[in-house]
């Protein structure tokens, strides 16, 4: 090769080393300024989105919102407005919802409260009664709720009639309470007076009627018993069947025709229906949160489950009486709300 050949040859390969040399570096410089746009535009959006919902998640209790500066005229500033917003919306939420925490929680202290109010009115079964003993009785409520409508109350008229009361108060809660206690102080107010059971209920329901804006009423029974006789004069407004169980026999429920319901029908007519108890006689009565106790299927535990309760030991005394049906009732309706009250009263007479 001549030595015209190796120069040019050296000159050529010169040039291309330039030329690569020159491409290396603008592709650098390119890919520089692409990786500056890409930041600018993309990472370090994300970067403070990523930052801003850490803020905003580690700090909700404050009330100021988490501030985004991004202004990229794309996707990603909408993004960002919709970060902030959300985060504002976040905090008010957290706001109105410990508002309403702290509203239920002193609410809920309120009904706890009342609760225990309530169940102070019930009669207590202690020595009031213990030391009378021409019967024996047992009662008990379980409200569905911290307050209920139900109500059941025992007491002497005079020195030889006792008076047995159960009610059940339409609706739930606070108002159906109150209207429960208005009916327990007037209809006892009433027989204290020497009243009958069918003028009792009678002035009881012209009075619930006066101050009835809710539009309540309420199903009650009611007996007074002479204890020396055994002889009895029931009343029914709409209330359930009771139960009556003659001595060595078996409970039966007790059909017949009712009155209305207390505080549905203004100057109406109650009437009385007269029976007798023999010694070792027993009584049950009960609210239909007894017999409609649902189950997960919704049904119902119905009057043939409560019979075959009562009876599973029908000579049994009034309290384990009681146990026996609550156990009935829990073991049908197993882990199923309660959506009612629960109340029943049993008795049982001894004569003298």
């Amino acid at each position: 090769m001549t030595r015209p050949e190796i120069e040019l040859r050296t000159i050529v390969s010169q040039f291309i080393l330039a030329i690569f040399l020159a491409s290396a570096v603008l592709s650098a410089i390119a890919m520089l300024i692409v990786y500056r746009l890409i930041r600018k535009k993309f990472i370090q959006p994300i970067v403070m989105l990523t930052g801003s919902a850490e803020a905003m998640v580690g700090n909700l209790e404050r009330e100021e919102a988490v501030s985004i500066d991004i202004h990229t005229n794309d996707e990603l500033e909408t993004l960002a407005d919709a970060f902030t917003k959300m985060d504002i919306d976040l905090r008010e939420y957290i706001k109105e919802l410990s508002s309403i925490t702290a509203e239920k929680e002193r609410v809920s202290g309120e009904l706890n409260a009342a609760a225990k109010i309530q169940m102070g009115i019930l009669p207590k079964l202690g020595m009031q009664y213990d030391k009378l003993e021409e019967f024996d009785l047992a009662a008990s409520m379980v409200p569905a709720r911290e307050v209920g409508g139900d109500f059941y109350d025992i007491f002497m008229t005079d020195d030889r009639h006792l008076a047995l009361v159960i009610a059940d108060v339409s609706g739930k809660g606070v108002p159906a309470s109150l209207f429960m206690v208005a009916t327990k102080i007037l209809i006892k107010y009433s027989m204290k007076q020497g009243m009958s059971p069918a003028e009792a209920f009678r002035a009881v329901n012209e009075k619930l009627i006066e101050s009835n804006d809710m539009e309540l009423f309420v199903t009650a029974w009611m007996v007074l018993i002479d204890l020396e006789t055994g002889e009895c004069v029931e009343i029914n407004a709409g209330h359930e069947h009771p139960a009556i169980r003659e001595n060595g026999g078996i409970y039966e429920l007790v059909r017949y025709r009712h009155s209305p319901a207390l505080a549905t029908l203004d100057d109406i007519t109650f009437r009385e229906r007269s029976f007798r108890l023999d010694p070792g006689d027993s009584l049950f009565v009960y609210t239909d949160g007894v017999t409609e106790a649902a189950n997960r299927d919704m049904k119902l535990f119905g009057e043939d489950r409560l019979v075959a309760a009562l009876n599973r030991n029908s000579g049994a005394v009034p309290d384990e009486l009681l146990k026996n049906v609550r156990e009935s009732i829990d073991g049908f309706t197993g882990d199923a709300e309660q959506f009612d009250d629960i109340t029943m009263l049993a008795f049982r007479y001894n004569g003298k």
